[in-house]
Order: structure tokens, then sequence, then C-alpha cells
């Protein structure tokens, strides 16, 4: 066999053999710092689970597959970076929905999911808790403070009204003795 078909072997051998990208513990940050996110984005944004015998699934999502095919290498930072910039200006939509995994990265939502109506913006955030009360500054909450405070005053005047009413009655006849005489 001549040296040509030895590497022509080797390279179809690697080539067959060879699986999904396996994980890049730095690739969160590194995707942090290039879109500026106030976040990095979690393993499962390109790894769908855990392998038994790495405790990280291969790199198989929609959103790890596009970048794959826009030159992502495990473990080089480069070729994220080139990776994220091919898919921003290809905007690619893995999820189908109309919005770009980038867009998606920058609203903080899952670029593998349709969480985002087609040709939409993306959801309102949603607030709960004391955080969707109003600033108390806002109109309005003077109102309501004065008149939670009338209603305060109105339940302790009636109480205190009841309270001297009970203590002007005269005792019940019954089990008061009678003064002798």
């Amino acid at each position: 066999m001549t040296m040509g078909r030895v590497a022509w072997a080797a390279t179809a051998v690697a080539l067959l053999t060879a699986g999904p990208a396996r994980a890049s513990p730095e690739f969160p940050g590194v995707i942090r710092d290039d879109l500026g996110l106030s976040y990095a984005p979690a393993c499962t944004l390109c790894h769908a689970g855990t392998d038994s015998d790495s405790g990280v699934s291969p790199a198989t999502t929609p959103f790890a597959r596009a970048a794959i095919e826009r030159g992502l290498k495990a473990g080089d930072d480069d070729s994220l970076r080139a990776a994220l910039s091919a898919m921003r200006n290809d905007r690619v939509d893995s999820a189908g929905d109309g919005e770009s995994d980038i867009d998606k990265l920058i609203w903080g939502s899952d670029p593998n999911m349709a969480d985002v109506p087609k040709g939409g913006a993306p959801p309102p955030p949603v607030d709960y808790g004391c955080t969707t009360a109003p600033p108390l500054g806002a109109p309005g909450t003077q109102i309501a403070l004065l008149a939670g405070a009338g209603c305060l005053v109105t339940a302790r005047r009636r109480s205190r009204r009841s309270s001297c009413a009970t203590a002007a009655r005269p005792p019940d006849a019954e089990g008061v003795d009678e003064p002798q005489a």
C-alpha cells in the first residue's frame, strides 16, 4: 500500500468513527463574552443529557449541530467565536420559530425551543410577588394608601364604640346580688 492510500484510509477511518463533539467546559463563558450576555448559557444549550462514561452527552442539540456545521471544534474557543459569528450572519433558527438563535440567547431564551411566536418579539418577562406592585410614587398608589388608612381608622372606631357600649350596659339581673336593707 502506498503512503497516499494509507493517508486516505486513516482519514476515512477517522471520519467514520468520529462522534459528535464532546463537552468543552469553557464554551459557556466564551458564548457569554462573545455575545455580551449577562449569563453563561447552560451546558444543555449543546448537550441533551449525560453520558455514563464522561458525565456529559455528545453535542447533538439543534444549536450544537448548527454550530458544528459552521466550523465549531471541541475545545477550540476561536472556532466557537467564528461559528457564533456565522450563525448570526446566517440568522440560524434551530427551533424553526422565526427567531434567530443568537437573538434568543440575547433574550435569555433557549434557541433549541420554539417559545417565541413567529415574527414576534420575545415574550415579556413574567413577574411574581412584590415586584409586580407599582412603585410608591406611581399614580393611584396614594389613593390606595389613603383608602386603606381610612378603613383602619373606621374599623378601630367601631371596635371602640362596641367596647364602650358594653362597658356602659348594666349587668344582667341574674347572678347579681340585691343589696340588703
